[in-house]
């Protein structure tokens, strides 16, 4: 009887050992995954900051006036009198106004409906 309860307990511990010894080593690999996503986290926080930094640096108007003077050099400067109020800006003519009674639009061209005009080109009573 004595030696059944030793042999119990000789498995007992043989079989706490391997699964101590199991866990410990599925710890440490799940412990070098989470330090390998670690550094790519860091190298992507890296990255989105010198993107930033050169977005900041890229999109300053001087330099792109610079780049327009450097690759556009037959463009203009707009001046103020080219710029038109929302107002001043011509409405479409309906379909069929402005056209013979005789002439009729052809049927497979679609037709908008009038609430397809921009918002933008809307006439609003101010």
């Amino acid at each position: 009887m004595r030696a059944l309860i030793i042999a119990v307990w000789v498995v007992m511990v043989g079989v706490t050992g391997y699964a101590l010894f199991h866990i410990t080593f599925q710890v440490e690999a799940l412990e070098g995954q989470l330090a390998e996503l670690n550094r790519q986290i860091r190298e992507e926080q890296e990255r989105i900051h010198n993107l930033k930094a050169e977005w900041s640096y890229n999109s300053r108007p001087d330099w792109i006036e610079t780049l327009g003077e450097e690759y556009m050099p037959d463009m203009n400067r707009m001046h103020p009198a080219q710029v038109l109020r929302i107002q001043d800006i011509p409405f479409r003519r309906p379909e069929n106004e402005g056209l013979p009674a005789s002439v009729e639009t052809p049927a497979t061209t679609p037709k908008a409906p009038a609430e397809a005009v921009p918002a933008t080109l809307m006439r609003t009573s101010q």
